[in-house]
């Protein structure tokens, strides 16, 4: 069983059925550059704003899985557990950047749709199944909960399994397809007037990209023996 939720900005749907077609994997690649399959906000804005919050909330909640795993495999001192930090809505600092990144998206999304116009919200909160705008970027997980090994002593194995190892470096994929959704789709490109939101998040985005990038420590994590 697989608890990485789906990706709800990116539909590999196609690259699955290229890949069941008797084609090798240069002609796969090569129709893969003609189609976009990231998720186009020109198709339906609400559907757009939906799967976007949706990614959002459950990077933050597939971010406190990863946690908690390497957290009961090596407790808070590492750099391990340091690094995944930034990306909780929960843990660590006060100051952290997936908080201040989906405060602006919040910002945005009541720009959208005015919270004293309730007409204009009716679709959105239709197909999400949501009670407010408000619950978009900060209610709206499918993630499920990881069932991590919660330690029965004091003592860390410093180690993990080695399908929660590929269950964090898929989280730490998903978070560059974010990033890089959000700097070609959403930047600039989402209300454009709003010129100092888009500045603020972009500024951001610089940040979390550095911290993408120190997550690569994590592909060296150890791994428990079997066998």
């Amino acid at each position: 069983m697989s608890y990485d939720p789906p990706c709800q900005i990116y539909d590999i749907s196609a690259k699955v059925i290229l890949h069941q077609l008797p084609l090798n994997n240069d002609t796969i690649n090569t129709v893969m550059t003609f189609l976009d399959m990231y998720l186009d906000p020109n198709d339906c804005m609400d559907k757009f704003w939906f799967k976007l919050g949706r990614e959002t909330c459950n990077l933050i909640e597939w971010n406190s899985n990863c946690i908690n795993i390497v957290y009961s495999g090596f407790g808070k001192s590492t750099n391990f557990y340091k690094y995944l930090l930034p990306f909780s809505c929960s843990y660590g600092p006060t100051q952290k950047i997936t908080c201040s990144i989906r405060s602006k998206l919040d910002d945005m999304i009541c720009v959208y749709y005015p919270i004293r116009k309730k007409s204009c919200d009716e679709n959105i909160l239709k197909i999400s199944k949501l009670r407010s705008i408000l619950d978009v970027f900060y209610n709206n997980s499918d993630c499920e909960k990881y069932p991590y090994t919660k330690k029965s002593n004091r003592r860390f194995s410093k180690e993990i399994r080695v399908e929660e190892k590929m269950y964090i470096l898929n989280f730490i994929r998903r978070l560059k397809l974010y990033k890089y959704y959000i700097e070609n789709y959403v930047i600039n490109k989402i209300l454009p007037e709003e010129k100092i939101i888009h500045k603020e998040l972009s500024k951001h985005f610089n940040k979390y990209g550095k911290r993408i990038d120190k997550l690569n420590i994590l592909e060296n994590i150890p791994i428990e023996n079997i066998e």
